[in-house]
């Protein structure tokens, strides 16, 4: 299974790969909205990990955006998306999220690295 997971902070990036490695994912990363673009329109992913807030007032909901309009113009089958947060999502972002079809998944945190890759692996049911 292939997991892009777009993340601005290099810690957190680190040690989500290194959780996920645990269980054998291959990760490609982005850090910003263009770089996530790069990545999947090279390879697209079976699965989209996108944090909540990015750099440069990019959010993870207009990254999502953007990159299931790209794989509605290539015609691809729908790939899993999960919205990444350390905190509380803002009621409107939140009924966003539910209308793109979006859940939400807390990013791991020290002693909740188990319930993070058990999310993560719900969201991977099916995906070879």
């Amino acid at each position: 299974m292939k997991i892009l997971l777009i993340e601005d902070s290099q810690m957190m990036q680190r040690h989500i790969q290194q959780l996920l490695a645990e269980i054998a994912y291959s990760i490609q990363l982005a850090a910003t909205i263009a770089e996530a673009t790069r990545a999947f329109e090279r390879e697209l992913p079976d699965l989209v990990l996108v944090d909540y807030i990015l750099s440069n007032k990019e959010t993870g909901l207009g990254a999502i955006e953007l990159l299931k309009n790209i794989e509605k113009t290539k015609g691809v089958e729908t790939r899993r998306w999960a919205l990444l947060t350390h905190a509380d999502v803002a009621d409107a972002d939140l009924a966003r999220a539910k209308t793109l079809g979006v859940p939400i998944v807390v990013k791991p945190t020290r002693g909740k690295e188990s319930d993070f890759l058990d999310s993560v692996r719900s969201l991977a049911v099916g995906i070879k």
